[in-house]
């Protein structure tokens, strides 16, 4: 249905995870915080230093994720829009017809969507007067996005 997690499991999750070893020297959260109450408590776990958010326009992600499709073989990954496959909908390695995740339909991307933008918009007001929130370009080239993120992180 694209409805999120509750905030006590989802905070749990995190909290457990970045206690690991391979977290001592630092890490990434990805769509994590999404709300204040999420950025307040996860302050009283660690300290968060940068906050980076990929700003894409909503029909640009929208056929981002519809588009997604993936072999469940050889778990290649597909985009009928911008990764297409030489064949309709079939790997181009194994020739099995491509799976769509249940909630990559428009009505699910459009619902996730929604709940992104009603949640978070405090939150980016949160980080922004922490003065640890920056805004990339997420519709520009991966590399150029990737160099745009270290140099920010780099800062």
């Amino acid at each position: 249905r694209g409805d999120l997690l509750p905030d006590d499991i989802i905070l749990q999750i995190v909290k457990e995870r970045i206690m690991k070893n391979d977290c001592k020297n630092g890490f990434l959260f990805d769509g994590f915080p999404r709300t204040k109450e999420q950025a307040e408590k996860l302050s009283e776990i660690i300290s968060i230093d940068k906050v980076i958010y990929l700003k894409v326009r909503d029909d640009i992600l929208i056929k981002r994720l519809s588009g997604r499709r993936k072999c469940s073989k050889c778990q290649s990954d597909y985009n009928i829009f911008f990764n297409p496959p030489k064949y309709n909908e079939t790997c181009d390695k194994c020739l099995v017809k491509l799976d769509k995740r249940a909630d990559d339909d428009f009505d699910a991307i459009k619902n996730r969507l929604n709940e992104f933008y009603k949640l978070t918009d405090i939150l980016r007001h949160y980080y922004n007067n922490k003065n640890i929130f920056f805004e990339i370009n997420g519709e520009d080239t991966i590399e150029n996005i990737q160099k745009n993120i270290i140099n920010e992180i780099n800062k």
